[in-house]
């Protein structure tokens, strides 16, 4: 199983300890690798968002991630 174990604690919160912070952000389109690239390049490192709410995540345990239905524009089409 996940080896997540949820916890009640305090926030450890301080502020000399900050190490980086976020000054803006900009869309990449879905697939375009090139523009990844040139991200990867002149921005730094960059952060992604998937949908785990699809059915795929459910029984997902390693590898390469395969979708049942096609993917566009980084959303599951379904017609």
């Amino acid at each position: 199983g996940y080896p997540y174990n949820a916890r009640t604690e305090t926030c450890h919160y301080r502020k000399a300890d900050i190490e980086a912070t976020n000054s803006g952000y900009m869309t990449i389109p879905s697939g375009d690798k090139q523009k990844l690239k040139e991200a990867l390049a002149t921005v730094g490192p960059v952060s992604v968002a998937v949908d785990a709410t699809q059915p795929s995540f459910l029984n997902y345990e390693s590898g390469k991630l395969r979708f049942s239905h096609p993917v566009h524009n980084g959303k599951i089409k379904t017609s």
